[in-house]
Parts: C-alpha cells; structure tokens; sequence
C-alpha cells in the first residue's frame, strides 16, 4: 500500500509581480490574479517520474516510473487504486480515450495493456527491440502508436497497433528518426507526429505512411505538444529551447511557422497546453515549473528553485484545465485544485 503523506500551504499569488516559491517534486497553480489555492504533495514513486496522464473524464490519472511500476490514482481521493509491475523502467503510459484500458511502455520495449478498473493486464507483447519512449492512443480510441528507441542498436521505427477488444495486432511499422524517438502524438484527423533526437518532428498520415520530416531543434527533439485544434504545436529540446509553432492551413504535411523561441539555461524535456487557455506549460532540466502566455510568448509565472532533486520530466494538465500537475526526478507528485 503506498503511504501518502500530505502537505498543505495556502498561498495567495499576485502573478502581475511575478511571485516564486519552492516545494519539491510537483506543483499546481491557476493563472488567475491574487488567487488562493492549496497544493497537496503526495510521495508516490521511490524513483524517477517520466509521465504523467489523465483519463478524459479527469477520475483517473496514470504515473509512470523507473520503480518499474505505473500507479493509477482516483484523482478525487487522491489515492492510488492500482499499482501496476513491470520488469523495468516505465517510461510512458498513456489512458484509452474510452477509460476502458491503459497502455504502457517500458524499458524493455515491452508494450502492455491493462483494464483500467480492475488492473488486470489484458496484453503484453515484445513491441520494440529497445526501449519504448512514448505511446498514444488515436482520437477513437481504435489504435495505439509506440516509439521508441536506442542510438547503438537502432530500432527507432514507429510502429501502429490495431487495437480490438483487449488486444493489439501491429498494422503498420515505419521507419523513423535516425536517433531514438521520445514523443509520437495523434491529431484529430488521424495523422500521427512523432520528435526525436535527430532534431526534427516526423508526419505521417492516417494510415501511418510517412509524410515529412521538418527539422525544429539543433538537438534532440523530446516532446511534442499539440492544442486540441491541432492549430498549434510545442516542442522541447535538448538544445535548452522550447519552441512554438503555427501550423498553416495548407492541406500538405507540416507547414510549421515559428512563432516564438524561448532560450533557456538548460535543456527542456516536457510541455503542455492548457485545454482552454491561451498557456503552456512547461518543464525541464532545471527542475523549475514555468506557465507561458502562447498569445505573446511571455512568461507568466516562474518557480525560481528547484522542485525537484534534479529534473522535471513530466507536466500535464487535468482536461478541465482546474489541475496542473509536474514531477520528476524526486518521485513526488504534487495536484491541487485551481479551479477557483
């Protein structure tokens, strides 16, 4: 049974003055002025987080860790319900948009699925010849994408799973990036981009033919964000930047104009765009938390220490956008309601 041990503060933040403050692993705000809220921490993993993800009714919510274990929590109670092993370091693991299953990558390029109310592992199928980054479900829920990857060994493909019941059969296997492949996304209409550690967002269409290959970083490419429109993309780098791009309306693959460049100190390794809100989120190598404004680029609030030991790897917004939860290197995972 994992022990939670709960701390709260009330603080109450005017973001015109740019206020900071320091807790350690995760943290949730609201970007509204002069709001009071209420940050819960909740020790959660005796290792590593890499990602974190909500179910799309915000019940559930999904930690992934290098404990070798995913937890699924009921976000009203704040309690883990299920606590998921594996043989190694989970690196991804990602809701059916349903909330009927849970998919989840590990370091052994495993790929699992898992009933998500019960926990029972209902697939479990040698997917990659190393280990799997990132996975996403399509919009219907009827596929699943896992990349992945190694610099020495390759096996970089992107390969798209049919997904029947409590099963998957692979439909599609493509070549991918010439470094490992850490994101693959998809968009509304079905098509699927992937970021890897060549520098560059690879598209493919809905039938998982590649498409284009558009160079956004100078270094490896780590997360790729998308706002619900599919108008708009983030990217995270190890080249210390995020980045920020429009996408035309032009019926060809990528057409992305950058919009706008933040430089940072050190390398960025995840975002996330609020639902509704012209914001994103981000995190990285600093293990600092930071809320951008996509309207102008501006920063809107700054953690100026650390929360965590290290590094902050994962960032999400509930999908209501009332919750904005960040972890890392710590284990830690910390949510508060900001609704208000």
């Amino acid at each position: 049974m994992q022990r939670l041990f709960l701390c709260l503060w009330q603080l109450r933040l005017n973001l015109t003055s740019l206020p900071c403050f320091a807790m350690l692993g995760l943290c949730v705000w609201t970007a509204s002025a002069n709001a009071e809220w209420t940050v819960r921490e909740i020790a959660a993993h005796d290792e590593y987080v890499y990602m974190i993800d909500f179910s799309a009714s915000g019940k559930r919510m999904v930690s992934a860790a290098g404990d070798n274990q995913v937890l699924v929590w009921d976000v009203a109670t704040e309690k883990p319900v299920h606590a998921l092993p594996h043989d190694s370091a989970v690196y991804a693991a990602v809701i059916h948009p349903h909330e009927k299953l849970l998919a989840t990558g590990s370091g052994e390029g495993h790929a699992r699925l898992w009933n998500l109310e019960t926990g029972e592992q209902v697939f479990h199928q040698q997917a990659h010849d190393d280990a799997i980054y990132c996975l996403a479900f399509s919009t219907d829920g009827k596929r699943l994408a896992t990349v992945g990857g190694d610099a020495e060994k390759g096996d970089t493909d992107l390969r798209i799973w049919q997904v029947e019941d409590d099963a998957c059969r692979v439909i599609s296997t493509q070549p991918g990036h010439q470094r490992p492949a850490y994101g693959v996304l998809f968009l509304s209409n079905g098509q699927l981009v992937t970021s890897g550690g060549d520098g560059k967002l690879r598209w493919h269409d809905a039938e998982g033919k590649f498409q284009q290959a558009i160079s956004v970083h100078d270094s490896d490419v780590y997360r790729c964000a998308v706002t619900q429109d599919g108008k708009w993309f983030a990217t995270t780098s190890q080249d210390k930047s995020i980045r920020l791009w429009s996408r035309s309306d032009s019926p060809d693959a990528g057409n992305l104009i950058e919009k706008d460049r933040q430089t940072l100190k050190d390398p960025m390794y995840a975002v996330a765009f609020h639902p509704t809100k012209q914001q994103l989120a981000s995190v990285g190598d600093d293990g600092r938390l930071r809320l951008w404004n996509t309207a102008d680029g501006q920063l809107i609030l700054l953690h100026q220490q650390k929360l965590s030991r290290e590094a902050l790897y994962a960032v999400a917004f509930s999908p209501d956008g009332s919750q904005l939860v960040a972890a890392g290197t710590d284990g830690k995972i910390y949510q508060a309601d900001v609704s208000q």
